[in-house]
């Protein structure tokens, strides 16, 4: 079931999908090219192809959520997990988990700034639910 925008939810319905659809292009890239992405960060192929994997996925899943009746839960769980993976992306840095190159720090800087952008957006969007 898919319900219409409304003044209300627009901007929360429009964060999910431009985030969703965001991740889920950026998946299909890094899966096109796992090999040279793994060179570039410091990571393995295999986790590159798991990264593709896993962001494909909530692109998909996320993009069909945002159209749904009830969107407040989905909202809340996903600023809440674009929060916790902000925090996770980053601490993954000092932590030396991986052993990323110059490089692979950059992406990891840029996928936890990019949560964080789109985790505020939708709580944003939640706050304007009221």
């Amino acid at each position: 079931m898919t319900t219409t925008l409304s003044t209300r939810d627009s901007l929360l319905r429009t964060a999910i999908r431009a985030d969703a659809i965001g991740v889920g292009l950026i998946g299909l890239g890094v899966g096109a090219f796992a090999g040279p992405f793994a060179r570039l960060t410091g990571l393995t192929p295999g986790w590159s192809y798991g990264i593709a994997a896993a962001f494909v996925f909530y692109g998909v899943v996320f993009t069909w959520l945002a159209g749904r009746q009830n969107i407040r839960p989905i909202g809340t769980g996903l600023s809440l997990f674009n929060f916790v993976g902000a925090a996770g992306q980053i601490a993954i840095i000092p932590a030396g988990v991986f052993a990323l190159t110059g490089a692979g720090k950059a992406v990891m800087v840029a996928f936890g700034l990019w949560a964080l952008f789109f985790g505020v957006l939708q709580l944003l969007g939640l706050r304007r639910l009221g």
